[in-house]
């Protein structure tokens, strides 16, 4: 079963929710700071949501995060491939989330707009993310087991050589 610092791991690995870097726990919503720290978001663990904040007319406030892949989803994603792939494939469920929420603002507002320009600029940096993800740990996980990253894997006939007809 995976613990709450393994989710939090990888929220803040995928960037989900966005432009977090850290995430601190806190009992409720009354345990939330005063002064709350820049890049960080607080899960409440009394109602398993997590709080950023927001700045309205030069005040700070909290409000919930939303979150594009939910807790129980990365649990199970942990649970079935470990920590290190579930970074990739936590990458691919957020580039699939951005890609349907583009449908749905390409339908509502059309393409011209900013709105689906921030929304395809995210799900090309996310699938990208995704992509090299899968790579670095195929390369990761060779190097562990000792593997040559720059042999080709060939099989190839060679022959005995023969020199100047075979006379020396």
């Amino acid at each position: 079963m995976a613990t709450i610092d393994q989710i939090h791991q990888i929220r803040v690995a995928v960037k989900d929710p966005y432009d977090i870097i850290d995430i601190q726990t806190v009992t409720d919503q009354s345990a939330l700071p005063d002064t709350p720290a820049l890049q960080t978001a607080y899960y409440d663990t009394a109602r398993g949501v997590y709080w950023i904040t927001k700045t309205v007319k030069d005040a700070m406030r909290y409000e919930i995060a939303r979150l594009r892949v939910g807790d129980k989803k990365i649990t199970s994603i942990i649970d079935s491939v470990g920590v290190e792939l579930g970074e990739c494939r936590t990458l691919h469920l957020l580039a699939r989330e951005l890609g349907e929420e583009m449908r749905v603002v390409r339908l509502s507002v059309g393409i011209d707009s900013t709105q689906f320009q921030t929304v395809d600029s995210m799900y090309k940096y996310y699938n990208a993310m995704a992509n090299n993800c899968e790579k670095s740990v195929e390369d990761d996980i060779k190097r562990k087991q000792g593997v040559d990253q720059s042999s080709t894997g060939g099989f190839y006939r060679t022959s005995k050589p023969t020199i100047a007809g075979g006379l020396i």
